[in-house]
């Protein structure tokens, strides 16, 4: 035997339900999360571009530090900059207008040479500084002496190699040039011997050809001849078959025509017979009747 298990009753509360709190999670949606990505992407960009810009301001301020402190070190305080260095430029425009008509060598270097001669006169203690400082410089960087001098032997043992290139290149030049002229002068020998073999030869096939067309048209005007005479021929007999075929049709025709003449004769004679008969009497009548009226006249 089955027992069937009831429901356990519920009994109603007296008061009302508890209030469950409605949670909202709010998502972002995708245009918010490219707005975001693109904001980081910008933000990114915008403080590589500041160190950038920044960097690029401190070595700006460097070089100003350096030009300022070589400045210091090299123009004096005792010595005004303007009106010599006015002067200066003066004399450099001077040695260009100088060498206007001179060669190319003499026109770049006499600008300098002036700036340079007119700089010793008018600012004496900072051209002497500035060729001190350089000669220093030139002086403590020894590494560069150096460097200077193996670019030197490597300038002149490239200049000897390329000039001993050079001296291969040219002697292999004349004597390509050399060789190419023999093998020009032989292929126009060639070509002469050929010119003249080609003229033989178009000469030979002319006069060839010049038989053959003469030959051809003696031909053709023989079977033309005798084309016209057959052709001739055929037309006076064409010509004679349709003469005698007209002159018997005319003949017919005369016939026919002789025919129809008698058969109308024979026709109308009887009409004409009667209407002579038919005149001679109306004649008559009139004959009687006028020699009555004169006989009256006389009576």
């Amino acid at each position: 035997m089955v027992s069937q298990s009831r429901p356990e009753e519920r009994k109603l509360n007296i008061y009302d339900e508890p209030v469950v709190p409605v949670v909202v999670i709010e998502e972002p949606t995708r245009l918010e999360t490219l707005g975001k990505q693109l904001r980081g992407a910008l933000r990114c960009n915008i403080n590589y571009a500041q160190k950038q810009v920044q960097g690029l301001v401190n070595e700006w301020i460097r070089v100003e530090q350096r030009v300022e402190n070589t400045v210091k070190q090299v123009v004096p305080k005792t010595e005004k900059v303007f009106p010599g260095a006015f002067y200066i430029l003066v004399s450099g425009m001077a040695g260009s207008i100088f060498a206007r008509n001179k060669n190319i060598l003499f026109r770049l270097t006499a600008p300098l040479t002036f700036a340079t001669a007119s700089s010793f006169y008018f600012l004496p203690q900072t051209s002497r500084s500035v060729t001190f400082h350089l000669l220093r410089k030139f002086e403590d960087n020894k590494t560069a002496q150096k460097e200077v001098a193996q670019v030197k032997s490597r300038l002149s043992n490239v200049a000897a190699d390329i000039s001993n290139k050079a001296t291969e290149v040219t002697e292999k030049v004349n004597s390509a040039v050399e060789t190419k002229k023999i093998q020009a002068k032989t292929l126009v020998e060639e070509a002469k011997d050929i010119k003249a073999n080609v003229e033989n030869t178009v000469s030979e096939v002319v006069h060839e050809k010049k038989q053959q067309v003469e030959d051809a048209v003696e031909k053709s005007k023989e079977s033309i001849q005798s084309q016209v005479d057959s052709a001739v021929t055929t037309q006076e007999q064409v010509t004679e078959d349709i003469a005698r075929k007209t002159e018997q049709n005319v003949n017919e025709a005369i016939h026919v025509v002789q025919d129809k003449v008698e058969q109308a004769r024979k026709i109308t004679e009887p009409t004409v017979n009667s209407v002579k008969q038919t005149v001679n009497q109306k004649v008559d009548e009139a004959v009687k009747e006028s020699t009555r009226d004169q006989s009256k006249d006389t009576n």
